[in-house]
């Protein structure tokens, strides 16, 4: 029997309850979506706005910090969202506060280990030690919201430009071949993002790709070889950080 034939009399053999009810689920999955949590990008209830959202994570005791774009609060930098990194052991506790049917609070919420929805293409978004940092010396932000302290803050947004943006931070490759910057509209030049946020005990800190690699490195915040190379699936010219004798996939010595 062909398999819509199939289907159809399986539905005409379906109760009235249960064909209401299959229309129901149906219904609610198109206006709320199947699941609060299934991606990194999640809309901060309206009724609460921004500065709602920051104390109901503050009464909630949520282990939290806003990574960046927190300079100019209570205001918000027109068009940028909201990015969170959350301890795992807290994430669930915070879905309610966002909803599905208003995306005018963009926000990327990111878990402090490798989480489903709230991780970076199956990779945690800060190496677990280094999340752990940032949530253990977070400081309050004018009576806002919790941020990373001058010293992590740096370092994760110098983080963020070399792994995560890569090529299209807009920052030159070494002092000597400039990259081709690919910058969408909306993202930064992160040398001019990250100059006025360098901490006076690091000096003069060189605003390229392999100089914050090599800087982070020394710092302990560079990842591992591995990650690196799953880095460079998405961001190509990263693969060019792995050293030459190490060549394998697995990131041994060879």
């Amino acid at each position: 029997m062909p398999r819509s034939k199939r289907r159809s009399r399986s539905a005409v053999n379906q109760s009235p309850r249960k064909r209401l009810s299959a229309k129901l689920r149906k219904l609610r999955t198109k206006i709320f979506g199947r699941s609060k949590r299934r991606h990194v990008r999640r809309y901060a209830d309206p009724a609460l706005g921004r500065l709602g959202l920051f104390q109901k994570l503050h009464e909630r005791n949520i282990r939290y910090v806003v990574l960046r774009w927190f300079n100019e609060l209570p205001d918000w930098p027109s068009g940028e969202d909201v990015d969170i990194l959350i301890d795992i052991k807290d994430l669930e506790r915070v879905d309610d506060l966002f909803v599905r049917n208003d995306q005018s609070i963009p926000c990327d919420v990111y878990a402090s280990t490798a989480a489903k929805g709230a991780d970076m293409r199956g990779l945690p978004y800060y190496p677990a030690n280094l999340s752990e940092q940032l949530l253990e010396s977070r400081v309050m932000h004018n009576g806002y919201c919790y941020v990373p302290d001058p010293e992590k803050y740096f370092l994760s947004l110098a983080f963020h430009a070399v792994y995560h943006k890569a090529e299209s931070s807009g920052l030159p490759w070494d002092d000597s071949t400039p990259c081709e910057e690919t910058l969408a509209d909306g993202d930064h030049n992160y040398a001019s993002v990250l100059r006025p946020a360098v901490p006076p005990q690091f000096g003069d800190v060189p605003m390229t790709l392999v100089g914050l690699h090599q800087f982070l490195s020394k710092q302990g915040w560079a990842p591992a070889i591995d990650t690196i190379r799953k880095y460079a699936i998405f961001r190509p010219c990263l693969e060019d950080l792995v050293p030459e004798q190490i060549s394998n996939k697995d990131g041994e010595l060879l």
